[in-house]
C-alpha cells in the first residue's frame, strides 16, 4: 500500500513543522513579500494552518481559503480577525476585484495541471494590482530534473511540477514584471510576481 503524502494536509500542526523546515532548508527563512502586502486587501489561496511569507495582521483586510477545512479552522484560530473559508481555488466565492493582491504559495503543483486555467482566471478575477505566486520548478536537466521528481512523488505527493519553459507557456498573456528561482535542491522554488491582464 503506498502512502499518499497529501494525507498531511489533515494534520495541520505536522504540515507547519514540515512547511518551517523546507523553507529554511531552501533559503526561503527570510523571504518575504511584506512590502507587497502591507496595507492591501490580501487574499491567500491554499493558505494552510500558518502564513511563513507575510504578515495577515499588517494587510488592510485579510482573508483566506483552503480546501482543507482543518487547515481553515486553525487559520482562524491564529488570525481571528481575517475570513477564512472552506472553498476551491478554481471557484472563488468573492467578487470581481475584491482583493488588491492574491498569493498562491505552494498551492499549484498540488492541483491537476487542467485545472492551472481555471485557477489563474479566478485569480485574475478577484485580483487587482498583482499575483504573487511562490511554487516548485523542475529543472531542465534529465537527471537533476528526475531527482526532484522522485523527491517530489515520495515526499510531497503534487500533482504538476513544471519545467521553466512550461511556466512561461502557462503564463503566457500575463504580464510578470519580476521572476526569481531558489532552492537548494537544483534551484527548486520559483517566484513570479504576475500582473493581471486587462479584461
Amino acid at each position: 500500500m503506498r502512502l499518499n503524502p497529501e494525507a498531511i494536509f489533515h494534520f495541520p500542526s505536522l504540515y507547519e513543522h514540515k512547511n518551517k523546515m523546507l523553507s529554511l532548508l531552501n533559503g526561503l527563512g527570510r523571504f518575504r513579500v511584506n512590502d507587497r502586502t502591507r496595507g492591501k486587501r490580501v487574499l491567500d489561496i491554499g493558505c494552510g494552518p500558518v502564513q511563513l511569507y507575510y504578515d495577515p495582521g499588517q494587510t488592510r483586510q485579510h482573508a483566506a481559503v483552503d480546501n482543507s477545512p482543518e487547515m481553515v479552522e486553525v487559520c482562524k484560530r491564529r488570525y481571528p480577525s481575517s475570513r477564512c473559508l472552506v472553498a476551491s481555488a478554481e471557484a472563488l466565492p468573492f467578487e470581481d476585484k475584491a482583493f488588491d493582491i492574491v498569493t498562491l504559495f505552494f498551492v499549484l503543483h498540488h492541483i491537476d495541471f487542467k485545472k492551472w486555467a481555471a485557477v489563474l482566471a479566478e485569480t485574475q478575477r478577484v485580483s487587482k494590482e498583482k499575483i504573487l505566486v511562490l511554487d516548485h520548478i523542475r529543472h531542465d536537466g534529465w537527471l537533476r530534473g528526475n531527482l526532484q521528481q522522485n523527491y517530489w512523488n515520495l515526499f510531497d505527493g503534487g500533482k504538476a511540477y513544471l519545467r521553466k519553459k512550461e511556466w512561461a507557456s502557462t503564463l503566457k498573456g500575463f504580464r510578470v514584471p519580476q521572476f526569481q528561482r531558489k532552492g537548494v535542491f537544483f534551484g527548486n522554488v520559483c517566484y513570479f510576481e504576475i500582473e493581471p491582464r486587462e479584461c
